[in-house]
């Protein structure tokens, strides 16, 4: 019998952060669940310090980047669910399976489930919407890893575009839910804490041309009005207010 939900971490050379995000994953009261560590042929020896259980698969496999990576552990995963932990991600709790598992039972199967998270850049608990209106979208990302996407999306050939180095997680959110009109469901309680150091804003900066490529594919003649609006709301002062902030 097929799992409930299949987690994949993808992983080249990823260390010590490996280890806590499979401890944290392993550490679950549900137990109905696979877990996929995707590793792209490392040589740090991460891999020999894991203490898996039976749930836990290890698949080997040189790939191109880190949606391609995703895309080769959708195509081993089993379950009705599935949820993307990168390495250093953790559950916020052993709980959470169960929450995000009764949310999904009690809503009726939604398409695309999210929760919200702790960066341990602020350590500060932050909520995302109950409603992903349009604009939402255009201005902010919902970070993958509170992602739960129910697999009927992936087998009607929806993947990762692997073409992307940055937004590969943006754009299929974008052809989810703009695109395809799919489900969604909150689940307002803390699914893990997301480990926000991993891309330096000068990374962020290099790839801005793939978010404006992405934003224009989506909202097309929309795009110039929300960006319009989006700059009347300061954004760049509202990101240094929050460093004095927190």
């Amino acid at each position: 019998m097929n799992p409930f939900f299949t987690i994949v971490t993808v992983c080249l050379n990823a260390g010590n952060g490996l280890r806590k995000t499979v401890e944290s994953v392993i550490s679950q009261k549900f137990t109905d669940y696979e877990y996929i560590i995707k590793d792209g042929l490392s040589i740090d020896g991460s891999l020999d310090k894991l203490n898996l259980n039976s749930n836990c698969f290890i698949v080997n496999s040189k790939d191109m980047g880190i949606y391609d990576a995703m895309n080769q552990g959708i195509e081993c995963s089993k379950g009705k669910y599935i949820l993307f932990l990168n390495a250093g991600d953790l559950f916020y709790n052993e709980y959470v399976l169960i929450h995000f598992y009764n949310s999904i039972i009690d809503n009726k199967y939604p398409a695309f489930v999210y929760s919200d998270l702790i960066p341990t850049k602020t350590g500060r608990r932050y909520c995302n919407p109950d409603k992903l209106s349009p604009f939402f979208l255009f201005r902010s990302m919902i970070c993958h890893q509170t992602w739960m996407l129910h697999t009927e999306i992936f087998k009607q050939g929806f993947r990762f575009d692997s073409r992307h180095r940055l937004y590969g997680d943006y754009d299929l959110l974008l052809h989810i839910l703009m695109k395809e009109k799919k489900s969604y469901l909150h689940m307002k309680e803390i699914g893990v804490i997301y480990q926000s150091d991993g891309f330096s804003s000068t990374n962020i900066r290099k790839f801005n041309y793939e978010l404006i490529e992405i934003q224009k594919k989506y909202f097309k003649n929309r795009y110039f009005l929300f960006k319009l609006f989006h700059l009347l709301t300061l954004p760049k002062f509202r990101f240094i207010l929050r460093k004095f902030m927190f």
